[in-house]
Parts: C-alpha cells; sequence; structure tokens
C-alpha cells in the first residue's frame, strides 16, 4: 500500500466518523431507501434455542 493510499483511507474514516458522530448527535431519521442493521441479539431472547443442555 502506497502512502498515498495510506493517507486517502486516514482520511475517508475521519470523513466518515464526522458524518456518523453528526448524525447520532442531531438523531436523524434513517434513509427510508438505506438497508437497517441487524439487530443485536440478547442471551434468552425469544426465538433463540439452546444447544446444550
Amino acid at each position: 500500500m502506497e502512502i498515498d493510499q495510506i493517507l486517502e483511507l486516514i482520511a475517508l474514516v475521519g470523513f466518515y466518523h464526522t458524518v456518523s458522530f453528526f448524525a447520532n448527535g442531531l438523531r436523524l431519521a434513517p434513509e427510508p431507501f438505506g438497508v437497517q442493521p441487524p439487530r443485536e441479539r440478547v442471551a434468552g431472547s425469544a426465538g433463540e434455542q439452546e444447544s446444550h443442555r
């Protein structure tokens, strides 16, 4: 990986972090056409089967 590619990656990650920070801080609604992230699974929740007994 070249130095210019590394710097571009750092800038891209920083930009993404900034956009995420402001979107969360402003409590913006998700875009209707965007894919929703998977929900977190809680151990022992309904629908989860125990494979070890």
